[in-house]
């Protein structure tokens, strides 16, 4: 119980009194302040409570009238003040039928572990991260030796981003030297927290046991195989995600088609792929062969089984950003994505991405400011500075946008990321396209210089890449005519040239 401190763990009577109090303080929130803050959290109090009052749908009001609105929190707004037909096709967005279905359940059986955790999940799809969290308090004090009960308590607090507290409150559990799901599960928070190496020896003896069967074993083989392929241990990752694969959980078979982008030499026979519950790693395979819009269905069903992973949602952003150059398609994916992930710097990003293609460029520089303050992984200042390279072409400042990229390509040189480099110089080409093609066209040629020799030295090149040079190339052919742009193309040889000598 420590991983949750806090208060101690409320009865379901209890939960639902303090619901309507927290209810009745944030509509007096918003009566005294009209603050669109306030509003926001008014909004969704009210969906999970139940209740509309008229102070609830000026609130929604106030949310659609500002255009710094969050995404999520206007289409929050738009339930409460165009609420569909009941036969009319639902988002999948958690309705407040089922929260208060859920919470009769609760109230009728207090002592049901399984329908609190269940309520906890519903409070995290709709972002109410404190009720979430106090629920699931609660699930533990019922059943702390129910493997579902830990397993969705260390997933809620990564989450939340407290991998700490997941990863201690797993690894210190007197089951987990005994159970691989709940190993795996603590193999999993540690790797989140940033030490996975600190269970390995534990897994390994676990793994090498006769004790368990192969698909109890699944999921925690694929996470030791990722830590030894994360450490560079290639031959260890390889046997210990063929061992994985022999009887897989969905998502020990997702790890490796996510891990075979890494490593090409890990194969997934074809009657694992041709699993129809398989839809993380049908929604990978498929984008990874350019099947774009098949990936999105399987993305659809992914979405539908971890819903409030923010995964999918990124997955089906990039492709309707990236190789489709569809902008209005990413929106309602990360619409819906940012309701449950509201700081996921990866949503943030491709949210300002889409803006930015849509010419929202205001919006699109909020989202990228929210990215930057919530980004965490080394790999994102490249990101960033791409994103903010799109945003300067779509300004009509091409000096800055070029000199951004070009910032990024010489970090991708740095930390030698020579696909990284193909994928922000494809995009380059993108927006050049738009101004001079003859610029465009040079960074075609740069591009195809550097496939030829990654293909040389054993590379596959992504079918991403090809998409999006293949639209850049069927563009119309647009010359600058005035001359007030020239960009020095020798910058981006020199840039080729140093990543081909790493």
């Amino acid at each position: 119980m420590d991983a949750l401190p806090g208060k101690p763990a409320l009865g379901a009577v209890e939960l639902a009194e303090q619901g309507k109090r927290e209810f009745s303080q944030k509509q007096a929130r918003w009566a005294e302040t009209l603050k669109v803050e306030d509003a926001e959290e008014l909004v969704a109090a009210a969906i999970v409570s139940g209740v509309t009052t008229n102070e609830v749908c000026r609130a929604a009001a106030a949310i659609l009238k500002d255009p710094a609105a969050q995404s999520g929190s206007r289409r929050l707004a738009q339930g409460i003040l165009e609420p569909l037909p009941q036969d009319a096709p639902r988002p999948a967005l958690v309705t407040r039928a089922e929260i208060q279905q859920l919470k009769r359940l609760v109230v009728k059986s207090p002592h049901d572990a399984l329908r609190v955790a269940e309520l906890s999940r519903l409070y995290t799809l709709l972002g109410q991260r404190k009720p979430a969290i106090v629920a699931m308090r609660r699930a533990l004090a019922l059943a702390d030796t129910n493997r579902y009960v830990l397993r969705s308590a260390v997933r809620l607090l990564i989450h939340v981003g407290r991998e700490d507290e997941a990863a201690a409150l797993i690894a210190d559990h007197g089951l987990t030297e005994r159970d691989p799901w709940l190993m795996a599960a603590a193999v999993g928070a540690a790797q989140a927290a940033g030490h996975g190496g600190r269970l390995m020896r534990a897994a390994s003896r676990m793994v090498m046991s006769d004790n368990h069967s192969a698909f109890s074993l699944s999921e925690l083989r694929a996470s030791l195989a990722t830590e030894h392929l994360n450490a560079g241990e290639i031959k260890l990752a390889r046997r210990q995600f063929r061992l994985s694969l022999k009887a897989p959980t969905e998502n020990a078979l997702a790890q490796a088609k996510w891990a075979q982008g890494v490593d090409k030499a890990i194969e997934i026979s074809s009657d694992l792929m041709g699993r129809p519950e398989a839809h993380e790693a049908h929604a990978l395979d498929t984008a990874r062969i350019g099947h774009w819009e098949r990936s999105l269905v399987a993305t659809g069903e992914w979405k539908a089984d971890e819903r409030f992973s923010g995964k999918p949602f990124v997955h089906a952003s990039w492709i309707s950003t990236g190789p489709l150059n569809s902008p209005a398609d990413a929106l309602p994916w990360l619409q819906e994505g940012l309701v449950a992930n509201p700081d996921d710097p990866s949503l943030l990003n491709n949210l300002a991405v889409a803006k930015a293609m849509l010419g929202d460029l205001d919006r699109a520089d909020d989202a990228l400011t929210r990215a930057r303050k919530n980004a965490e992984d080394d790999a994102f200042p490249l990101i960033l500075a791409a994103t903010e390279g799109l945003i300067a072409f779509r300004r009509g400042d091409p000096i800055s946008g070029a000199a951004l990229y070009q910032q990024a390509l010489s970090t991708c040189v740095e930390k030698r990321l020579p696909h990284q480099w193909l994928r922000v110089a494809a995009y380059l080409a993108r927006e050049l396209a738009a101004i001079d093609f003859r610029y465009a066209k040079a960074t075609l040629d740069q591009i195809e210089i550097v496939e030829t020799e990654m293909r040389k030295r054993g590379h596959t090149i992504s079918q991403e890449i090809s998409a999006v040079t293949n639209s850049v190339r069927d563009s119309t052919e647009k010359e600058v005519t005035d001359n007030e742009w020239n960009w020095d193309l020798s910058i981006l040889s020199k840039l080729r040239d140093s990543l081909l000598l790493n």
